[in-house]
């Protein structure tokens, strides 16, 4: 098992600085990713319920730097640790603009990005910037991760779908990974299972979405199972699919409990795990560092052995 972690890529702390301290930091205490979350604008009036809290509502702020830019700045920023898209909003950027940015992100970092991906929660979001339909994200995200597979590993891409069209293009350069960066399909929903099954190199799910809740070994245990059901059904191997787990909120109690807890959701199947560590748009990054510090000396290396 490895473990990951989010950056604050919104608010205060969303500096060039603390980005860079925080990444290179993690690098250099041996975390194999740093996260980056997503949005474009927080819309003033939300009416969308948020499905990760249990009263629906959503604290972000609208100060927000691109994901995808901070992405690049990332890989420039380190030189082993991959950078993971925790997780795109598939349908807020047009297909092949994504594409492109996405192959150039792994070119700029030789080859360690990994996209985690989903389709979005926030109506607004998707009105205010003229995104496609809400209401069929889910068709569009499908569509969108199947034309960035044809532009990744096609000498002649085309693709004709409902959203998405394009023939007698080049498509260059590809990106470094082959055949392209690992897709973890975010989500919790059958709809999200169908979609990691179908589509997905692995899953990535969030623990605290009360309506899906993915909270203990035995919901992420049979949820998995139904992946691998779909997979099936669908013709697909899955035998080498990832399963990385966001948990959410923080680890509680002493170091060994923490460790048990951990090893409990390896044996469940869990190969990368996020971990909470304060990088939240105010925490001082004093105290986010003193997270990474403690959890790479006193849990990290005792999960493993």
């Amino acid at each position: 098992m490895d473990f990951s972690f989010n950056i604050p890529s919104g608010g205060l702390n969303a500096t060039p600085e603390i980005i860079a301290t925080l990444a290179r930091r993690g690098e250099e205490l041996d975390f194999a990713y740093v996260g980056i979350p997503d949005h474009i604008v927080i819309p003033r009036n939300v009416q969308s319920p948020y499905p990760y809290t249990k009263d629906g509502t959503y604290s972000g702020s609208g100060h927000i730097l691109d994901q995808l830019a901070v992405a690049s700045f990332i890989a420039g920023q380190t030189s082993k640790i991959r950078i993971l898209t925790s997780v795109l909003v598939l349908p807020l950027r047009s297909a092949v603009l994504t594409a492109k940015m996405l192959s150039t992100i792994d070119v700029l970092s030789n080859g360690r990005l990994t996209v985690g991906c989903g389709v979005g929660w926030l109506r607004e979001e998707f009105d205010a910037i003229g995104a496609p339909d809400f209401d069929k994200r889910g068709i569009v995200a499908g569509e969108y991760i199947s034309c960035f597979k044809e532009l990744w590993t096609s000498n002649n891409p085309s693709f004709e779908g409902e959203y998405v069209r394009f023939t007698d293009i080049t498509f260059e350069p590809k990106p470094i990974q082959k055949p392209h960066p690992p897709i973890w399909i975010g989500g919790e929903s059958p709809a999200a299972l169908r979609r990691a099954a179908k589509l997905g190199d692995g899953w990535f799910p969030l623990g605290g979405n009360p309506r899906f809740p993915m909270q203990t070994v035995q919901q992420l245990s049979n949820a998995l199972d139904k992946i691998y059901r779909y997979g099936e059904k669908v013709g697909r191997d899955l035998t080498k699919f990832d399963l990385a787990y966001s948990f959410p909120g923080s680890f509680t109690g002493n170091a060994e409990q923490t460790i048990e807890h951990i090893r409990a959701f390896k044996t469940a199947g869990v190969q990368h795990l996020m971990v909470s560590l304060g990088a939240t748009f105010t925490d001082p990054v004093s105290d986010t560092l003193e997270r990474m510090e403690y959890f790479a000396s006193e849990i990290a290396p005792y999960v493993n052995s």
